[in-house]
């Protein structure tokens, strides 16, 4: 079963995701007319490096770590004698 960590985060970037490729999908074009398509080219590539700077800098590696100690790590400490299971959510 997906933890609630999993599910939270992922429909986060997945909505996070499409919503940034709606918005450049309808503003790139008169952009590109407004300012010319070397503009909106390299504007778009400012703000690719300023999120690869911000994932860099904020967010931490999880690769191998159980659920148990991202939420730590964020904060969320398990209550003492309760199991991992008891704080998922079933996904229905």
């Amino acid at each position: 079963m997906l933890s609630i960590c999993t599910v939270l985060g992922a429909t986060i970037a997945v909505t996070f995701h499409w919503s940034l490729v709606a918005f450049v999908t309808r503003f790139f074009e008169q952009a590109s007319r407004d300012w010319n398509v070397k503009w909106s080219y390299w504007s778009c590539a400012v703000v690719c490096a300023f999120g690869t700077i911000f994932v860099l800098i904020f967010l931490p590696e999880t690769k191998g770590k159980t659920n148990n100690q991202i939420r730590v790590y964020f904060g969320h400490i398990l209550e003492k004698g309760t199991s991992e299971g008891a704080h998922e959510l079933a996904i229905n």
